[in-house]
């Protein structure tokens, strides 16, 4: 019995030195090549190792923890001259929660938050900057558990940003956009843009600013001037405008269009050209925009209209369309209007942001209402017996369609 009892406990024993050993082995093992990436950066220049950290190291599958620490030093990074408006900090995947403060060389502090509040920050003057920041990944419960813990930086630099424009293309064709990108922009407040082309909408774009041009049309061939005020900064940029090749479309002994209801035109100015100077501010397209609807085109965008008498041109496009065909967003966007209409019948106006919208009208059945937002390729209604007529403008100058849903031109413009 003694013998058993005996070799029972050696078991024991020799399990215990084994579990423990085991443990033991797996505890050294973690080492401080086991935390996280410390990569960082602001306004793309790296800043450089952490002043401290404090980590937990799970070992043995998070049985146990290994802490590995340093506590933070008075030592600070210089990063140099950065020259944009609002430089962008990027940090690593895993960071869960993060607090950043920013001092002026004053002392007094301009900014205290979150990675995510950063992004909607904007520095008011340019100067010296001395920065703190922490980062943490503080998910205790995760599985299988990962390192927890923090890193600390602190790092200085100097903000010497400059206004700059830089555009899509210098020389444009009409009926297309120039896209404007304007960098180097201190405070927070939207630069403004004049150009007898049309109105532009900047949009902010990280730490620049976006701005679409429109040259409609019937834009007038040569030199046009745009001029930017941002702050303190005037600055002008000259776009060419070359004429386009438009179609010419013989009407006449067409069918005469019956006259239009008593009121059509006030209503639609009344209720549709205030779209022309409302809508967000905030750029809701990405890549090419969708084709509403299907169809067979009777009126192209620009075209010569010639009859007998006159010669108008077509800001729209007209399509020939099958009744119950679905008609969809080309693109993510707020619908503004939907409802009908003496002149243009069941209509839709969608707002993508940016100044830019798309008119929708002859549609035989509405799905949505004013005020949803709906994503690219949603329905927003179907085909009935009329023409599909469809338009895009930013502000009140019109573009061709094609260009957007090819993905072609200015408004694709980073």
């Amino acid at each position: 019995m003694k013998k058993v009892l005996l070799w029972i406990l050696m078991v024991i024993l020799f399990t215990l030195l084994l579990v423990g050993g085991t443990i033991g082995f797996f505890y050294w093992r973690a080492s401080s090549a086991s935390l996280p990436e410390s990569q960082v950066q602001f306004g793309g220049v790296s800043v450089g190792e952490p002043v401290g950290y404090q980590w937990d190291v799970p070992v043995f599958w998070g049985a146990y923890d290994r802490r590995f620490e340093e506590s933070p030093s008075l030592s600070v990074e210089k990063l140099g001259t950065l020259t944009q408006g609002a430089p962008a900090l990027t940090l690593p995947d895993w960071v869960t929660r993060s607090r950043l403060t920013l001092q002026n060389e004053a002392g007094q502090t301009v900014f205290e938050g979150s990675a995510e509040e950063y992004g909607a920050f904007a520095f008011e003057a340019n100067g010296q900057y001395s920065a703190v920041l922490q980062i943490w990944h503080d998910l205790p419960d995760e599985r299988p558990a990962q390192p927890q813990g923090w890193y600390q930086y602190s790092f200085r630099f100097t903000l010497s940003a400059t206004p700059q424009i830089s555009l899509s293309k210098a020389s444009a064709s009409q009926g297309s956009v120039v896209g404007v990108k304007l960098t180097g922009v201190l405070g927070s407040e939207a630069p403004q843009g004049q150009c007898d082309l049309g109105s532009i909408w900047f949009c902010r774009s990280g730490s620049d600013w976006l701005g679409y041009l429109p040259v409609a049309f019937n834009a007038e061939a040569g030199s046009h001037t745009l001029t930017i005020t941002s702050g303190d900064s005037t600055l002008t940029q000259e776009i060419e405008v070359y004429q386009k090749e438009f179609d010419r479309v013989d009407v006449s002994g067409q069918e005469e269009e019956e006259p239009l209801p008593a009121g059509a035109g006030e209503e639609y100015r009344r209720l549709i050209w205030p779209f022309y100077s409302e809508g967000s501010l905030t750029k809701q397209w990405l890549g090419a925009f969708s084709q509403p609807v299907k169809g067979k085109t009777l009126r192209d965008y620009g075209v010569y209209l010639v009859d007998e008498d006159s010669t108008t041109r077509s800001s729209d496009l007209t399509l020939q369309v099958e009744p119950g065909q679905e008609v969809v967003m080309p693109s993510d966007g707020t619908i503004l209007f939907a409802g009908d209409l003496l002149l243009g019948g069941t209509t839709v106006v969608i707002d993508h942001g940016c100044g830019l919208k798309t008119y929708i009208s002859g549609l035989g059945a509405l799905y949505v209402t004013a005020g949803q937002s709906l994503l690219q390729n949603e329905a927003v209604g179907e085909t009935g017996e009329e023409n599909i007529v469809i338009e895009m403008r930013i502000g009140n100058k019109s573009i061709d369609p094609w260009d957007a849903w090819r993905g072609n031109g200015g408004l694709f413009y980073q």
